[in-house]
C-alpha cells in the first residue's frame, strides 16, 4: 500500500473523473480535464489528495491535471520512435512558441506526493502533499531532478511500466549510475520502472519523454554537438549489466 490519504470519513466531493486510466500490478497513472476556475492551487490540491486515496493500493501513482484534453496528449510522450534530430528540432520549436500551457502533475511513491503546477503565465510552484519533495530526491549525496515520468503497456493489461526522467547534479560512472538507480528503485517500491539519467534536459531521442517540458524553462534547442555533451544511462531493475550507457559525454 503507497499512502493512505484523502478526504477525512464523512466528506464528500465530486471528484473529476480520468479522460485517460492505466493500471499495472503497483503502477496507476491518469490523465484528468478540470475546467479552467478550478485550475488553482487550492482545487488541485484538494483534487490530488483524492487521487492518492483511490489509488492507494499502489506503490507508484502519477495524475495529470489539464484544462485542455489536446494539452493532455501532447505532453504525454514523443508517440514515435525513430525521427531525425532536425524533425526533434522542428517540434520543440513549435511546442515553446505555442499557446500557453497549464499542467500540473501529482507524483507519489513510497511515503510521498508532491504536487508540480504550471499556470498560464508560467509560473512553476511545487507542494508537497505528503513526506518530502518526490520530484527531488536526495541520494547517494546527490539531489535529484525529475523531470518526467512516462508510461508505456506492453500488452497485458498487468504490464504497465513507468518511464523516469532524471538530471543529475554532476557526471558519475557507470558504477555510481548502478548504485544510484538501485537505490532509486528501492525508493520507488516498484518493479517495472525504468530510470534514465543525464546531466541537462536533452532526452532528444527518448520517446516517452515529450517534445517539450513544461515544467522546465523554454530556452533555445541545443545543436546536435551540444546534446553530446552530457553521459546518459538507461537502467533496469534486475538488469544484468546494471545501467546502459548510451552517451559517453564529451567535454564541455
Amino acid at each position: 500500500m503507497l499512502l493512505n490519504a484523502g478526504l477525512a470519513s464523512g466528506q464528500t466531493r465530486t471528484i473529476p473523473e480520468p479522460i485517460e486510466e492505466l493500471k499495472g500490478d503497483e503502477i496507476a497513472s491518469s490523465v484528468v480535464v478540470v475546467p479552467k476556475r478550478e485550475f488553482t492551487d487550492i482545487d488541485l490540491t484538494k483534487y490530488a489528495s483524492d487521487y492518492i486515496s483511490r489509488y492507494r493500493s499502489f506503490k507508484l501513482i502519477q495524475v495529470g491535471f489539464y484544462t485542455e484534453e489536446r494539452t493532455a496528449w501532447d505532453f504525454r510522450g514523443k508517440s514515435i520512435d525513430h525521427y531525425s534530430y532536425d524533425y526533434w528540432k522542428k517540434e520543440y520549436e513549435k511546442g515553446i512558441s505555442g499557446r500557453p500551457i497549464r499542467e500540473a502533475t501529482l507524483l507519489a511513491y513510497g511515503s510521498s506526493a508532491t504536487l508540480r503546477m504550471r499556470d498560464g503565465n508560467e509560473k512553476i510552484e511545487e507542494i508537497t502533499i505528503l513526506g518530502s519533495n518526490v520530484f527531488h530526491p536526495t541520494l547517494e549525496g546527490l539531489v535529484l531532478n525529475v523531470l518526467h515520468v512516462g508510461f508505456s503497456a506492453q500488452g497485458q493489461p498487468s504490464k504497465l511500466t513507468a518511464h523516469f526522467y532524471v538530471i543529475i547534479p554532476k557526471r558519475i560512472t557507470p558504477q555510481e549510475a548502478d548504485r544510484l538507480a538501485k537505490a532509486f528503485f528501492g525508493r520507488t517500491g516498484a518493479r517495472d520502472v525504468t530510470l534514465n539519467l543525464r546531466e541537462d534536459e536533452w532526452f532528444v531521442f527518448d520517446a516517452f519523454y515529450p517534445w517539450i517540458n513544461p515544467f522546465t524553462r523554454a530556452q533555445a534547442a541545443p545543436t546536435l554537438e551540444e546534446t553530446a555533451r552530457s553521459v546518459q544511462f538507461s537502467c533496469t531493475p534486475g538488469q544484468e549489466d546494471g545501467c546502459f550507457q548510451s552517451a559517453l559525454g564529451t567535454n564541455k
